[in-house]
């Protein structure tokens, strides 16, 4: 039990530095692997956990989704455009057809579910009127 432990606080924290990297390199995204981060976290260690909610990278980019689940069409479309593009790098790279399938398979799940299942912040309001 205690390997499974080590291994998602591994995986959090590994997350966690891909996350912190991705709020200084536009290229990277900072928000899924925060939330990965969280995740992995949540299942080794509390304390852990409640770190990650404590530091300022959490506060700034995923506090108010992890509160509210929404986000602003800024931050979507940020997201959005900043995995496209590292998902593009190895769908152009690599020439094997079930990775390409693989690799479009996960920009459309992603496209659907940030379009689709998570509410825009401001267009509860636009709507309500």
């Amino acid at each position: 039990m205690k390997a499974i432990r080590a291994l998602w606080l591994l995986l959090g924290f590994a997350c966690f530095g891909l996350g912190a990297l991705g709020a200084v390199l536009p290229v990277l995204p900072t928000v899924p692997f925060l939330l990965a981060a969280s995740f992995f976290f949540a299942k080794g260690s509390k304390r852990f956990h409640r770190w990650l909610c404590g530091t300022k990278l959490y506060q700034d980019h995923l506090e108010h989704f992890a509160r509210t689940h929404e986000m602003t069409a800024q931050a979507k479309a940020l997201l959005l455009g900043g995995v496209t593009l590292l998902l593009a790098i190895p769908f152009c790279l690599v020439d094997w057809l079930w990775v390409r399938g693989a690799i479009l398979l996960a920009v459309c799940i992603k496209y659907w579910y940030l379009l689709c299942r998570v509410k825009t912040a401001g267009r509860a309001e636009e709507e309500a009127e």
